[in-house]
């Protein structure tokens, strides 16, 4: 890991540092899909500020603008800034910026663990810390069109996921914890990557009609995670063929499972898909999360506690992680499913994290999520929180994600360690 002992005073001290000064004030943009209309987005950036110091001041403005009025205009700025920015890249299943080095840290687990039978190892780790600049309630726009209305609880977006995960009515408990999720998924720190096997990947994104046949102890995991409930009910929707159409993977998956007859050339397939587009995530959690360990091990099937040595390594720097969980499946050189974030004729790219594939699984609402992020600047990047506001229409590959309904819910970064020292400094979403 990089350190920089020389630097005291990360507010203001890195100004006199030339490769952090020159890191901290040049943009990572490409032309916008909407070319001309976007503008100069470094015209932003005022004299003296850094980057982040830009998005710390834009984010005030914006929740100034948007309190009591919640409205997706207030974000145009952040808006076009996403738009010139740049996706990064997986290169031989590492995750790849376009800075000086393009990564965070690089680190191989010494432990070994367990998957699906397999023994296997963590390669390729890479972690960023996490912010979050301004939360959009875009469930006030999606369900209560009219700006003189208000909708009532049973409208708002948590209480829509309650009851299609529970069947029945909820207390305020899961809106409690959409609060909790305006510093997003509890004490969210940030966001991990690693190398995925073909034959992980391959279980992750199937959706052929035999799951429970082809994965059983997967499924049956789906099946008594309560909160993992819409995952599962698209197993059963696989099942039924409830889709006339197949999936995106489908021919690949045709002869069945890695472990359960697939071809040599579909597991060449697979192997070749992960090397070249694909990252094993997580979201990643500070101490915080411990207390609640034994109520979130009920609720996400994927909370672990991080192998030692990749902990350890957490340690050295500055915000230590201590949880992993709501797993995604990252992946490049995708189209931006938001409409806003494109042109006439010209597609966004951008790099996404998929949670919403049956065997992912993970807790409403996370399974209605589809973030996308791009660099703006070396080792920073800027994530759209988008969520499917349609929320009776159950996820498969084959349906246009435009019948999805996917809205902006708000903006997020994920920070190197520079980045990070520097964010703490200048108290841009921290708890002091």
């Amino acid at each position: 890991m990089q350190s920089w002992p020389e630097i005291t005073d990360w507010a203001e001290g890195w100004k006199k540092d030339a490769a952090l000064q020159r890191k901290f004030t040049t943009f990572i943009l490409e032309e916008s899909p909407k070319g001309a209309e976007d503008g100069d987005v470094k015209q932003m950036r005022h004299d003296g500020e850094s980057i982040l110091q830009m998005l710390q001041r834009i984010s005030a403005e914006i929740s100034a603008q948007s309190n009591p009025q919640d409205n997706l205009k207030y974000f145009e700025k952040l808006n076009r800034l996403f738009r010139c920015g740049v996706a990064p890249t997986v290169e031989n299943g590492l995750f790849q910026g376009h800075g000086e080095r393009g990564y965070n840290v690089r680190a191989d687990s010494q432990e070994t663990n367990e998957w699906y039978g397999a023994t296997t190892r963590t390669t390729g780790f890479d972690y960023y810390h996490g912010a979050t600049l301004n939360l959009h309630c875009g469930f006030m726009q999606t369900f209560c069109p009219d700006p003189g209305a208000t909708p009532g609880d049973e409208q708002l977006f948590p209480g829509q996921l309650a009851g299609l995960a529970l069947g029945h009515s909820t207390p305020n408990v899961l809106n409690l914890m959409w609060h909790s999720i305006g510093k997003y998924i509890f004490p969210w720190a940030g966001k991990s990557y690693e190398k995925i096997s073909g034959r992980k990947l391959s279980m992750l994104l199937d959706e052929s009609d035999d799951l429970a046949e082809r994965y059983p102890e997967r499924v049956h995991q789906l099946k008594t995670h309560i909160a993992s409930a819409p995952h599962y009910a698209l197993v059963e929707k696989n099942k039924a063929h409830y889709w006339d159409a197949e999936g995106v993977y489908a021919q690949h998956l045709k002869n069945g499972a890695w472990d359960r007859g697939m071809s040599d050339e579909d597991k060449a397939f697979w192997e070749n898909e992960a090397a070249a587009h694909w990252v094993d995530g997580s979201n990643i959690q500070d101490k915080r999360i411990i207390a609640a360990d034994a109520l979130m091990r009920i609720a996400d099937m994927n909370y672990r506690v991080p192998d030692a040595s990749l902990q350890a390594l957490s340690e050295s720097g500055p915000s230590p992680f201590a949880r992993q969980g709501y797993i995604f499946l990252g992946v490049d050189d995708r189209e931006s499913i938001l409409p806003m974030n494109s042109g006439s004729g010209n597609k966004k790219k951008v790099f996404q994290f998929h949670y919403r594939f049956p065997m992912i699984g993970g807790p409403v609402p996370i399974g209605f999520c589809l973030d996308e992020i791009v660099e703006i600047a070396d080792g920073l990047y800027l994530g759209q929180l988008i969520y499917a506001t349609a929320l009776d229409r159950p996820f498969h590959s084959s349906v246009d994600s435009a019948e999805y309904r996917y809205q902006l819910f708000g903006y997020f970064l994920l920070l190197d360690d520079a980045w990070q020292y520097h964010r703490l400094a200048i108290g841009l979403d921290t708890l002091n």
